[in-house]
């Protein structure tokens, strides 16, 4: 049987749209357009992106058909046009789609991360009298929520356990006593963490 090499496809796709972003925070358009060093860094995470997508669409072609709204097949074709075209590179093009469609990729990610991670293996339930730092990645049923606690640790917390629902997105401190109750505590303040139970 196989390595089910799916969730490393996901990974590499997470890691170089978050360093294409990363490499282009602070710079306006015209500095973009005028360091060659930051255009071929982010030209080759692009590449990256799209390597991952076609691995992604031709050895797990059920996960990508259900999964339409990512933008696979485009994708696929950018890393095409630049590794079959490299001397004609738009460099409009891939500074919008630094700027638009990597943070959507950035987004459906998380979700796709944890899906995959209940396929392969339990995730661990939260326990008492312990502390779980780290951001919600999804909800996956209406009772119970995702955490990733880093370096793509998940734990799972029955949100009629948690004093409030945290929401999607909200990085947060959940604080269990020997009962198992858990407080929520948002770690960034200026985000809704969901709503009191």
């Amino acid at each position: 049987m196989s390595e089910n090499r799916l969730p490393d496809y996901i990974d590499h796709m997470q890691q170089a749209a978050s360093d294409a972003c990363s490499f282009v925070a602070g710079l306006s358009k015209s500095e973009f357009m005028a360091d060659k060093r930051t255009q071929q860094a982010v030209v080759m995470s692009l590449i990256i992106i799209g390597e991952a997508a076609t691995k992604v669409m031709g050895e797990y072609a059920e996960f990508a058909n259900q999964h339409a709204e990512v933008p696979w097949r485009s994708m696929r074709g950018m890393r095409n046009r630049i590794a079959h075209g490299y001397f004609d590179i738009n460099l409009d093009v891939v500074w919008d789609t630094v700027q638009k469609a990597l943070p959507d990729l950035l987004k459906q990610l998380p979700a796709l991360q944890s899906e995959q991670a209940m396929q392969d293996e339990a995730i661990p339930e939260a326990q008492p009298g312990r502390t779980y730092i780290g951001k919600i990645v999804s909800a996956t049923t209406p009772d119970r929520v995702l955490q990733d606690t880093g370096r793509g640790k998940l734990v799972a917390h029955h949100v009629g356990k948690l004093d409030c629902i945290p929401a999607v997105g909200a990085s947060v401190e959940i604080t269990y006593n020997g009962d198992g109750d858990g407080k929520v505590l948002s770690l960034n303040q200026s985000k809704d963490i969901g709503p009191s139970r």
